[in-house]
């Protein structure tokens, strides 16, 4: 649309306006009446952006020269001149424009660019060229003016300016290049004459006059580690500055690698390495063996020889150090590892010999130094102890012990700093010696654990002179168990012997006398049938402590004593019957725990079959209530109405008949023998009567409620008769608007209180039951609303006076109140059909029960 706009402004502008493009040196002053009709050949750039040369736009008003129209008179001329062309360095975001008008109405720039200016209708302002003028380097702007009477006539003068823009350059990222390679520059320009790079050190250019030329860094460059590299990019006339940017090469230096020279190692032995490297980013090592390195990514690891390294002497450990980016892989150096393995020692077997004899003693040895024999704890001699071959005389020491060790010690070859050694141990063989042990008491029940200590014996054997047995292949320990005549005894004796080594032949014996304990005996008693508690009365004997435990729980008088009173627990009496057991200990040695049961039977009536369900009777119904009991005595039995005896009713039935009211409530029966009173089950009886409850009402608001359980409790169905006149019905539970069609409950409840609105005074009348016992009203914490549910009125200090934590009481749509803490006793009777708030100035919630009518 704009651009169509623009079309037509082209035409009219071509059809009444006179263009003067030239562009002489002096000012273009076109002199023009506004009285007449002039044509001209002036060019109008089709592109040219203002509105002001569409007919319809013509302003009304020069904001930088007014000039009423009346002002203009025939003959005046317009002269209109926007400038000379010329070329401008843009080293900001505008230009500066000034033109010359004289005689208009109306003046303003405009441009065939996508620049803008900052105040078009001045005369001196400023153009801030857009991306496409900086693109084509040329901005074509215009200096239109309009002169009014008699008609509207513009003249339009174009102005253009040539842009060059001021340099740009960067000389590139700061960058690395390894010690004496070349480094490709990667830089970038626009808008420049002429490039020039320079250096900070003493480095050279291969061409200091191109964009990307190639740096050979110098000696005090690589000393230094980095140069600073700046590329200069001089400006295109007519601008001045140049750009400057530079940028830092880092040189680092090649690695360097020096592992050592070549050592001997002890077979066994690791060595340590320790690799110099300079300008190095790792070091990795290699073996031409099979061993392994500690870490083979470390300047100093330790290596491990392998077993082929030591089985052919030696390997080779070389290694290259990884270089600094961005230098290539360094060099590789290496070292020779010559191992020396160990001696290698037979020395022979254990060997025995009898007392006094010699010890021949015999190796074969190789890759030692020397060698030499020693004894561990003797004091022997050897002939010649640094000989392979040698005898040795055993001393005292060794005839004492019966046993020594020889050891031959070889020193290894160079650089093997460490001695072998290699050792047999020599037996010698003496008379025999046997102790059987010490005494023992043990008990009856047990075997004795013989257990005698032998030195140098070749057999050993056992007899008694009792009738028990030996058990066990054991040499020098045996289990005997005693026999009948050990025990009558009481003791016993047990002779052990021992035959020496040849050529040892003495026989040796020693005896181990045995004494024998019984263990504890005990009788808890007989069992017997108790009531709560009994008297036991038990037998112990071999013991010195004895301890009552029972498996229910009651309690002892002293569970320590063998004669006391058990008194039977809560869990016995239910159970019926609970098992008391006697325990001993017995004395030492004897370790065993004896014990013994004595049951008792707890008579405790149980019940045995119980028919006492709730029931729900209607007036002149009856119902039967029984149970059946077993008891090891006489069993006795009485009935009870809401916790009052029922007189004469001491059978295990009981038969209401022809109910009534005053019989609904809680039946049950109590039953008992010489041992136990027990209770059965609780029965609650309701009893229904028929009734009929006229409830009034006045117009407005009211409370409500209602003692009779209605026959149908329909909400709608009891409200039936007043429907017309109802406007709603709510409780907590819910709601009933009939002219809303809203209904959010369905039943009538005789146990909640309603709010009740309606147009006019009224009644109706709920038919059906009342139901006896009366139901508790639970009030919660807070205001809540109270249902009336007795027949008769009740005086609130008699259905308060009880119940503390209800202080209030008060009627929904009248003055009187009920309030003792203030003073207020206005409300003097609760009457049945109405419903009163209540507040319950408790946390919990509160159950209330009226007191009933006394008919």
């Amino acid at each position: 649309m704009k651009n169509i706009l623009r079309l037509i402004s082209l035409i009219l502008l071509m059809a009444f306006s006179f263009i003067c493009n030239g562009k002489a040196a002096s000012a273009c002053n076109i002199n023009f009446h506004c009285t007449g009709n002039v044509t001209h050949t002036g060019y109008v750039p089709q592109n040219l952006s203002m509105d002001i040369l569409s007919q319809s736009s013509i302003p009304t008003n020069n904001f930088e020269n007014p000039t009423p129209p009346e002002s203009f008179e025939i003959g005046d001329s317009l002269v209109l001149f926007a400038g000379n062309d010329t070329t401008v360095c843009l080293s900001g975001f505008y230009i500066e424009v000034s033109g010359v008008a004289q005689n208009f109405y109306y003046a303003s720039w405009a441009t065939a660019g996508d620049g803008f200016f900052a105040q078009a209708t001045q005369l001196n302002t400023q153009y801030f060229p857009g991306p496409q003028d900086k693109i084509t380097g040329i901005a074509n702007i215009y200096l239109v003016g309009i002169c009014l009477m008699p008609e509207y006539v513009r003249i339009v003068d174009s102005l253009k300016i040539s842009l060059v823009q001021t340099p740009e350059c960067f000389a590139g990222l700061d960058d690395f290049v390894c010690e004496g390679d070349p480094y490709q520059m990667m830089a970038d320009a626009s808008s420049f004459d002429e490039l020039f790079w320079s250096t900070g050190g003493d480095g050279t250019f291969d061409q200091a006059d191109i964009l990307n030329p190639v740096y050979f860094h110098g000696d005090d460059d690589l000393l230094n580690g980095q140069v600073s590299l700046e590329l200069v990019a001089f400006a295109r006339e007519p601008c001045i500055l140049p750009d400057v940017n530079q940028m830092t090469l880092y040189i680092v230096e090649q690695p360097l690698l020096s592992v050592g020279n070549d050592t001997t190692l002890c077979e066994g032995q690791s060595v340590q390495l320790n690799a110099e490297i300079e300008n190095g980013n790792g070091v990795f090592w290699t073996s031409d063996g099979d061993g392994t390195f500690s870490e083979n990514t470390i300047p100093d690891p330790v290596y491990h020889p392998g077993p082929l390294d030591i089985e052919t002497g030696g390997c080779v450990l070389s290694a290259y150090v990884a270089p600094v980016y961005p230098c290539e892989p360094g060099p590789e150096d290496e070292l020779s590892l010559e191992i020396v393995s160990y001696p290698d020692v037979n020395i022979g077997g254990d060997q025995t010999i009898c007392e006094n004899e010699v010890l021949i003693c015999g190796a074969t040895v190789e890759n030692y130094e020397s060698l030499q024999w020693t004894v561990l704890g003797g004091d022997g001699y050897f002939e010649d102890s640094s000989q392979m071959c040698t005898v040795y005389h055993p001393g005292e020491h060794e005839k004492s012990t019966g046993v020594f060790y020889v050891l031959l010690s070889v020193t290894a070859n160079d650089p093997c700093s460490f001695q072998m050694s290699a050792f047999f141990k020599v037996e010698l063989v003496n008379h025999a010696k046997i102790y059987g042990g010490a005494d023992q008491l043990i008990c009856s029940t047990d075997s004795a654990n013989l257990f005698s200590l032998g030195e140098n014996y070749e057999s050993v054997f056992w007899q008694t002179n009792g009738d028990g047995t030996f058990l066990g292949d054991g040499q020098l320990s045996r289990k005997y168990i005693p026999g009948v005549q050990d025990i009558q005894n009481g003791s016993a004796e047990i002779f052990i012997c021992a035959a020496s080594f040849l050529p040892c032949d003495l026989l040796v014996c020693d005896t181990v006398h045995l004494y024998f304990q019984e263990p504890a005996e005990i009788f808890a008693g007989y069992d017997a049938t108790i009531c709560e508690e009994v008297p036991l009365n038990g037998v112990a004997e071999h013991t010195t402590q004895v301890s009552w435990i029972t498996s229910g729980d009651g309690s002892f008088d002293n569970q320590s004593m063998v004669s006391t009173v058990y008194h039977a627990g809560q869990s016995d009496t239910e159970n019926l019957t609970v098992t008391l057991t006697l325990m001993a200990e017995s004395l030492s040695p004897c370790e065993m725990t004896v014990s013994d049961d004595v049951l008792l039977t707890i008579d405790r009536p149980v019940l045995e079959f119980e028919n006492v369900p709730d029931q729900e009777l209607f007036v002149g119904e009856s119902v039967s209530l029984h149970l059946q009991v077993a008891s090891l005595g006489e069993i006795y039995y009485q009935w009870y109405h809401d916790g009052e005896v029922i007189a004469g009713q001491t059978a295990p039935e009981l038969n209401l008949t022809d109910c009534q009211p005053a019989d609904a409530g809680q039946y049950y029966c109590r039953y008992w023998n010489d041992c136990f009173v027990c209770s059965g089950d609780t029965a609650l009886i309701n009893v229904f009567s028929e009734s009929t409850q006229t409830i009034p009402f006045s117009d407005g608001w009211n409370a409500i409620s209602s003692y009779v359980l209605p026959a149908s409790s329909e909400i709608e169905l009891v409200l039936s008769p007043i429907i017309d006149d109802l406007v709603i019905l709510y409780s907590d539970d819910g709601m009933f608007y009939p002219g809303q069609d809203i209904q959010t409950f369905y039943n009538w409840s005789a146990n909640e209180g309603y709010f009740l609105k309606s147009t006019s005074a009224n009644n109706f009348t709920v038919s059906g039951y009342i139901k006896y016992p009366q139901e508790g009203v639970v009030l919660p914490p807070g205001w809540s609303l109270l249902p009336v549910t007795q027949e008769c009125p009740v005086s609130p200090d008699l259905l308060f006076g009880n119940n503390p934590l209800i202080t209030a009481i008060k009627e929904v749509a009248g003055f009187r109140m009920y309030w003792p803490e203030k003073g207020i006793f206005t409300l003097q009777d609760i009457n049945p059909g109405k419903a009163y708030e209540v507040f319950n100035a408790s946390d919990e919630a509160v159950t209330l029960t009226f007191p009933g009518c006394d008919n």
